[in-house]
């Protein structure tokens, strides 16, 4: 299903799409790893900010994981038709957000491509936590420059953000993770690439 506001698609949501079992197999898998605090910016530039993002990462390389995540993507990108053309994805992370952790309003994606000609163009979040399990941590979108027009035409996914749940969306618009206050809130992030915008 998609959202559409100012007549765009925002952004395609498949309703718990992973069931119970996958998402415990994967916050289990996260958290068997070593975990870093997560950063902000664009490859050597990237820094933490715990102004902007506050939030402990770790990347997950796992081809299963890949191939849920790419089935959907390329239904969404078809029935949102957006019709980017789509290149490979990056690694997948998996962020756990805890009390007082929180994601403010950014793009995924740069102005320029990367060294290998190459632009985020749809980006995948996997709700991976019953939301039974933590308060706040909501996720938003916005339609407009968050630093220009502050709160109007927000989209709140509260009512929809189940468990098993994916977003997939255009890498440009902007989004947030509200504060957690309280419990744990475990997702997955993953970014699809291809050729620089035209």
């Amino acid at each position: 299903m998609s959202f559409i506001g100012n007549g765009r698609e925002v952004f395609w949501f498949f309703e718990k799409a992973l069931d119970k079992k996958t998402c415990q197999k994967i916050i289990k898998l996260g958290l068997s790893r070593k975990k870093l605090k997560a950063v902000v910016g664009k490859d050597k530039d990237s820094t933490k900010n715990l102004n902007i993002r506050n939030s402990n990462v770790t990347f997950l390389n796992e081809n299963w994981i890949y191939d849920i995540i790419r089935k959907y993507v390329d239904i969404a990108n078809k029935n949102a038709k957006w019709e980017f053309e789509l290149v490979k994805s990056e690694h997948v992370q998996f962020t756990v957000y805890k009390k007082g952790h929180f994601y403010t309003w950014h793009q995924d994606c740069w102005p320029e491509p990367d060294q290998n000609n190459f632009n985020r163009k749809l980006s995948v979040i996997i709700q991976l936590s019953n939301p039974k399990d933590y308060k706040g941590g909501e996720l938003e979108f916005f339609m407009g420059n968050p630093a220009v027009e502050f709160d109007k035409n927000i989209v709140i996914t509260k009512d929809i953000n189940q468990q098993g749940t994916i977003f997939v969306f255009p890498s440009y618009y902007y989004h947030r993770v509200r504060p957690v206050t309280k419990g744990t809130r475990y997702s997955l992030v993953n970014w699809i690439v291809g050729q620089k915008f035209k």
